[in-house]
C-alpha cells in the first residue's frame, strides 16, 4: 500500500472513532456541557495514554485470552459509566439556589472509561492494529506516521465536538440544564448497553 493511501485510511479511522457514538464521546459530550471547553478539551487526550497498552496487549495477546475476560471488562466498564452518569445526576438534581459547583472534570475517569471498554481492544485488534502492524513491516517511520495521523485527526474532531457542545450552553442556564441531562441519558444508555451486551455474551 502506498504511503498517502495507507495515510488517508489513518485519517479516515481516526475521523470515524472520534464521531462514533460510545462511552468516551459521552463523557466527553457530559463534560463539555457542564464545565468550560478548556477543561472538557483536556479530556480529548485521554486516549494518548490510555491506547498505548490497549494497543500493545491487542497486538500480543487479544487472539489467545479467552473471549469471557472481553465480557467481564465490558460488564465492569458499564458499571463503571453508570456511575458517573448518577454522580452527574446527582449534581443535576440539586437545587440551582444551592449554588453546587459541578463535579471536577477527570482525566482519570476517561482514561478508565477507555481502558474498560472492549470495543476499543476489538478495534484495535482487528482494523487498526493490523493496519499499525503493515505500516511498520514496511517502515517504523511509516506505523508511527499512521499512530500520528490517527491521532491527530481523532483529537480534532473530538475537540471540535467538544466546542460545538460548549458553545450551546452559553445560550442561557436552561439550554445548559438540558444539555447537561441529555448528556447523563447518553452516558446511562451506553453504561446499561455496554452492561447488558457484556453479560449476555458471559451468559451466552
Amino acid at each position: 500500500m502506498d504511503t498517502v493511501s495507507y495515510l488517508a485510511k489513518a485519517l479516515t479511522l481516526g475521523f470515524s472513532a472520534a464521531i462514533m457514538p460510545g462511552a468516551f464521546q459521552a463523557y466527553l459530550i457530559n463534560q463539555a456541557a457542564t464545565h468550560n471547553w478548556r477543561r472538557a478539551a483536556l479530556l480529548s487526550f485521554a486516549p494518548l495514554l490510555s491506547d498505548g497498552p490497549i494497543v500493545l496487549l491487542t497486538i500480543l495477546v487479544l487472539g489467545i485470552v479467552p473471549a469471557w475476560v472481553l465480557s467481564v471488562l465490558q460488564i465492569v466498564g458499564g458499571v463503571f459509566i453508570l456511575y458517573l452518569a448518577f454522580h452527574s445526576l446527582q449534581g443535576l438534581l440539586k437545587p440551582p439556589e444551592a449554588n453546587i459547583k459541578p463535579p471536577p472534570s477527570s482525566f482519570g475517569a476517561a482514561v478508565l472509561i477507555n481502558l474498560l471498554n472492549p470495543n476499543v481492544y476489538i478495534y484495535w485488534g482487528t482494523i487498526s492494529g493490523p493496519l499499525f502492524i503493515e505500516g511498520w513491516g514496511q517502515a517504523p517511520l511509516k506505523g508511527v506516521s499512521f499512530l500520528v495521523c490517527f491521532y491527530i485527526i481523532m483529537i480534532i474532531t473530538s475537540n471540535i465536538l467538544i466546542l460545538l457542545v460548549n458553545r450551546l450552553r452559553t445560550l442561557g442556564n436552561r439550554i445548559q440544564r438540558i444539555l447537561q441531562f441529555i448528556s447523563v441519558g447518553l452516558m446511562a444508555v451506553m453504561g446499561v448497553v455496554q452492561f447488558i451486551t457484556g453479560l449476555s455474551s458471559l451468559l451466552s
